[in-house]
């Protein structure tokens, strides 16, 4: 009995306990408004929609804990899949393109990381600076147009569902969950809270 009530009383103390119960609350309020706000369609095409921004904000989450600051990830993000896209067009394997493209963007990270912490550069200046020379690059490779005609094995990334729920906002819980448990657990990741 004591040793539930210890459980119980450290949930309650948690930080996230207490924004789960603003969002449930909020949720309540909103869907008193409306009534298509809590339906099963309405929560399934919200967190569809929510998965990308999900995946990037558990590596900003890491910056930001370390005092980083990046403001090219948008940039970076839009121009990885229009290069993996162009990729793909040009008859390159999906796998490959994919692969190829993760790492133009960690050549991306590579240059801000060095910018910042060899050159002493001021991080938000840098990734500003790294945010519009993206952003050009993306344009101007891609004539300002969409990336259309995708091949089936790449939109199934995407469009898959598994018990009614698409693959992407699994991967994006299942990334969460490990992150969480490397950062509660891990010495290294634990460190990262003394640098910020």
């Amino acid at each position: 009995m004591k040793k539930e009530q210890t459980g119980l009383h450290k949930l309650l103390r948690q930080r996230e306990f207490t924004l789960v119960l603003i969002i449930i609350g909020l949720s309540l309020l909103i869907s008193l408004f409306s009534e298509f706000f809590l339906t099963s369609a309405n929560i399934l095409s919200m967190s569809t929609a929510l998965t990308v921004e999900g995946i990037i904000v558990i590596g900003m989450v890491l910056l930001l804990i370390i005092g980083g600051l990046d403001l090219s990830v948008g940039s970076v993000m839009a121009f990885t899949g229009v290069i993996t896209a162009m990729m793909i067009n040009a008859q390159l394997p999906v796998a490959l393109a994919i692969i190829l493209g993760l790492a133009i963007a960690t050549l991306f990270g590579v240059v801000n990381g060095l910018l910042i912490s060899k050159m002493k550069l001021n991080a938000f200046i840098t990734t500003l600076g790294m945010m519009m020379v993206v952003k050009g690059l993306m344009l101007v490779i891609s004539n300002g147009r969409a990336i259309l005609n995708m091949p089936p094995a790449f939109k199934a990334l995407g469009q898959t569902r598994w018990l009614g729920i698409q693959i992407p906002v699994f991967i994006m819980i299942f990334l969460v969950i490990v992150m969480d448990l490397l950062l509660r657990n891990l010495r290294v990741m634990r460190q990262g809270y003394f640098v910020g």
